[in-house]
């Protein structure tokens, strides 16, 4: 791992929002195949970006979505997804000591996917230590914005 710091020819956010871009073109397809398949699954066009929007983590909201629409009880729902999501116990602590100076990490936690886990991973030890949590919030909501937004596309289209 390049523990050599770099510097930034923006902002932090603006190159953490940079340096993301890249995962657009899986967070894309997938999220709009979710909101396809949501739609199919009987939901409707905000449940679907609701679930997105709050969930967001994927393959758990294929899950939620599918046990959901066959009847599953919700205890089931929602231990089915924290089960999946159990990955994300490991990653947080593993980013930490990057961000850790700056409380201001914990609720973009939320914005911590496979992907970013990755591309922070890589990315943060590089990073200015005042750079990183702006880096990290640049990153991380691009990520975000492209899956719910994707996720609203495929909804809206499969209700046409």
């Amino acid at each position: 791992m390049n523990t050599t710091t770099q510097t930034l020819a923006g902002t932090p956010w603006k190159q953490g929002v940079k340096d993301a871009i890249p995962l657009l073109g899986g967070y894309i397809p997938v999220a709009i195949s979710f909101g396809l398949i949501s739609i199919q699954s009987g939901f409707s066009v905000l449940e679907t970006i609701l679930i997105s929007a709050f969930i967001y983590a994927g393959a758990s909201q294929f899950l939620f979505v599918a046990m959901a629409a066959s009847g599953a009880p919700l205890w089931l729902v929602v231990i089915m997804t924290l089960l999946i999501n159990a990955r994300h116990v490991v990653y947080g602590p593993n980013l930490s000591p990057f961000l850790n100076q700056d409380k201001k990490w914990l609720p973009l936690m939320h914005g911590l996917t496979d992907q970013i886990f990755a591309l922070a991973h890589a990315r943060l030890p590089q990073l200015p230590d005042q750079a990183r949590i702006g880096w990290y919030a640049g990153a991380a909501v691009l990520a975000w914005l492209s899956w719910v937004l994707g996720t609203a596309l495929g909804a809206i289209a499969g209700e046409n």
